[in-house]
């Protein structure tokens, strides 16, 4: 009698019903993570080409060699700090806080030599 009991439940509509809606309901959650995943894939790269195209619009601004006066004044329009390094000449708009890793920031301008 225990395994008649066991083979209806298992045969059993509500039981086969209960299976497809947990089948679709995984389904649907890997669909929208899948969904969010590409969309912040997206969202970052074009991110990155924006700030590119925002950098070699402040480096044009700052004049070829950069002036550190303009960088001054840029920097405090934007709230950025604006370091410059060169064989001749290393200056930065204000102190670097210790938390930043430089090592970890890496931007790819659009324009050559930069």
């Amino acid at each position: 009698m225990h395994r008649q009991s066991i083979k209806r439940i298992f045969h059993s509509v509500f039981t086969r019903l209960l299976i497809a809606i947990l089948i679709a309901g995984m389904a649907i959650t890997f669909g929208v993570i899948g969904g969010f995943m590409a969309l912040k894939r997206h969202s970052l790269l074009a991110l990155e080409g924006n700030l590119a195209i925002y950098s070699d619009y402040l480096i044009d601004e700052m004049g070829n060699p950069p002036l550190p006066d303009k960088a001054e004044e840029i920097a405090k329009r934007t709230g950025m700090i604006i370091l410059f390094e060169s064989d001749k000449h290393q200056w930065k708009t204000a102190a670097l806080p210790k938390s930043l890793h430089l090592e970890k920031v890496h931007l790819v301008s659009l324009k050559p030599g930069r």
